[in-house]
Protein backbone atom coordinates (compact mmCIF):
# COMPACT_ATOMS: atom_id res chain seq x y z
CA UNK A 1 0.00 0.00 0.00
CA UNK A 2 1.31 3.47 -0.86
CA UNK A 3 1.95 6.16 1.74
CA UNK A 4 0.56 9.69 1.50
CA UNK A 5 3.09 12.50 1.07
CA UNK A 6 3.30 16.29 0.83
CA UNK A 7 3.95 17.59 -2.71
CA UNK A 8 6.05 20.49 -1.41
CA UNK A 9 8.70 18.30 0.23
CA UNK A 10 8.25 15.22 -1.99
CA UNK A 11 7.79 15.12 -5.77
CA UNK A 12 6.54 12.40 -8.09
CA UNK A 13 8.22 11.70 -11.42
CA UNK A 14 5.46 10.53 -13.78
CA UNK A 15 7.43 8.24 -16.07
CA UNK A 16 6.72 7.57 -19.72
CA UNK A 17 6.05 3.86 -18.98
CA UNK A 18 3.15 4.79 -16.67
CA UNK A 19 5.01 4.26 -13.38
CA UNK A 20 5.76 6.94 -10.80
CA UNK A 21 8.98 7.50 -8.86
CA UNK A 22 8.58 9.30 -5.55
CA UNK A 23 11.63 11.42 -4.67
CA UNK A 24 12.66 14.11 -2.18
CA UNK A 25 11.58 17.54 -3.45
CA UNK A 26 12.05 21.14 -2.41
CA UNK A 27 15.08 23.36 -2.97
CA UNK A 28 17.58 20.48 -2.62
CA UNK A 29 15.93 18.69 -5.55
CA UNK A 30 16.69 21.45 -8.03
CA UNK A 31 20.39 21.62 -7.17
CA UNK A 32 20.84 17.90 -7.96
CA UNK A 33 18.55 17.55 -11.00
CA UNK A 34 21.30 17.81 -13.66
CA UNK A 35 23.11 14.81 -12.16
CA UNK A 36 19.99 12.61 -12.04
CA UNK A 37 19.25 11.45 -15.61
CA UNK A 38 16.51 9.08 -14.35
CA UNK A 39 14.43 12.22 -13.72
CA UNK A 40 14.85 13.77 -17.18
CA UNK A 41 12.05 11.83 -18.89
CA UNK A 42 8.32 11.97 -18.25
CA UNK A 43 6.84 14.75 -16.17
CA UNK A 44 7.56 16.02 -12.68
CA UNK A 45 4.64 16.60 -10.30
CA UNK A 46 5.22 18.78 -7.27
CA UNK A 47 4.17 21.93 -5.46
CA UNK A 48 5.87 25.10 -4.29
CA UNK A 49 4.97 27.79 -1.79
CA UNK A 50 4.55 31.13 -3.57
CA UNK A 51 5.57 33.86 -1.14
CA UNK A 52 7.67 36.13 -3.37
CA UNK A 53 8.21 36.89 -7.04
CA UNK A 54 10.49 34.47 -8.88
CA UNK A 55 14.06 35.78 -9.22
CA UNK A 56 14.42 33.98 -12.55
CA UNK A 57 12.67 33.14 -15.80
CA UNK A 58 12.41 29.49 -16.87
CA UNK A 59 11.73 27.66 -20.12
CA UNK A 60 10.91 24.00 -20.83
CA UNK A 61 11.94 22.85 -24.33
CA UNK A 62 10.71 19.26 -23.80
CA UNK A 63 7.00 20.09 -23.50
CA UNK A 64 4.18 22.18 -22.07
CA UNK A 65 4.01 22.87 -18.33
CA UNK A 66 0.74 22.77 -16.39
CA UNK A 67 0.39 25.11 -13.40
CA UNK A 68 -2.47 24.80 -10.89
CA UNK A 69 -2.86 27.47 -8.21
CA UNK A 70 -4.28 25.83 -5.10
CA UNK A 71 -4.40 28.93 -2.92
CA UNK A 72 -3.44 32.61 -2.99
CA UNK A 73 -3.12 34.81 -6.06
CA UNK A 74 -0.42 34.57 -8.72
CA UNK A 75 0.65 36.51 -11.80
CA UNK A 76 2.15 34.31 -14.52
CA UNK A 77 4.31 36.27 -16.95
CA UNK A 78 4.87 34.61 -20.34
CA UNK A 79 7.29 36.01 -22.90
CA UNK A 80 5.80 35.40 -26.35
CA UNK A 81 7.90 34.56 -29.41
CA UNK A 82 7.76 38.21 -30.56
CA UNK A 83 9.23 39.38 -27.23
CA UNK A 84 6.03 40.78 -25.75
CA UNK A 85 5.24 39.82 -22.17
CA UNK A 86 1.73 38.78 -21.22
CA UNK A 87 0.65 38.49 -17.58
CA UNK A 88 -2.04 35.96 -16.76
CA UNK A 89 -3.68 36.55 -13.38
CA UNK A 90 -4.48 33.35 -11.50
CA UNK A 91 -6.67 32.87 -8.44
CA UNK A 92 -7.09 29.76 -6.26
CA UNK A 93 -8.38 26.92 -8.43
CA UNK A 94 -7.03 28.38 -11.70
CA UNK A 95 -5.04 26.23 -14.11
CA UNK A 96 -2.79 27.42 -16.92
CA UNK A 97 -0.81 25.62 -19.63
CA UNK A 98 2.54 27.25 -20.42
CA UNK A 99 3.46 26.32 -24.01
CA UNK A 100 6.70 24.48 -24.70
CA UNK A 101 9.70 26.72 -25.28
CA UNK A 102 8.25 29.97 -23.87
CA UNK A 103 10.05 31.81 -21.09
CA UNK A 104 7.90 32.43 -18.01
CA UNK A 105 8.12 33.60 -14.41
CA UNK A 106 5.81 33.96 -11.43
CA UNK A 107 4.69 36.98 -9.43
CA UNK A 108 3.30 36.22 -5.97
CA UNK A 109 0.25 38.47 -5.57
CA UNK A 110 -0.93 36.73 -2.36
CA UNK A 111 0.94 33.87 -0.65
CA UNK A 112 -0.26 30.46 -1.76
CA UNK A 113 0.63 27.06 -3.16
CA UNK A 114 1.28 26.25 -6.81
CA UNK A 115 1.18 22.70 -8.20
CA UNK A 116 3.27 22.04 -11.30
CA UNK A 117 3.39 19.23 -13.84
CA UNK A 118 6.45 19.83 -15.96
CA UNK A 119 8.83 18.11 -18.34
CA UNK A 120 12.22 18.52 -16.65
CA UNK A 121 14.55 17.61 -19.52
CA UNK A 122 16.51 20.61 -20.79
CA UNK A 123 14.85 23.15 -18.52
CA UNK A 124 16.67 26.49 -18.74
CA UNK A 125 16.82 29.47 -16.38
CA UNK A 126 17.84 33.10 -16.73
CA UNK A 127 17.87 35.98 -14.26
CA UNK A 128 14.77 38.17 -14.06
Amino acid sequence: MADAFDLISTYAQLRDDGSALVTDGGDAFWSTLAGRPELHGGRLLGATAQTKDWSHWEMHPAGDEILILMSGAFGLQIERADGTIETIEMRAGSTCVVPRGLWHRGLAREPGQLVFITPGAGTQHREA
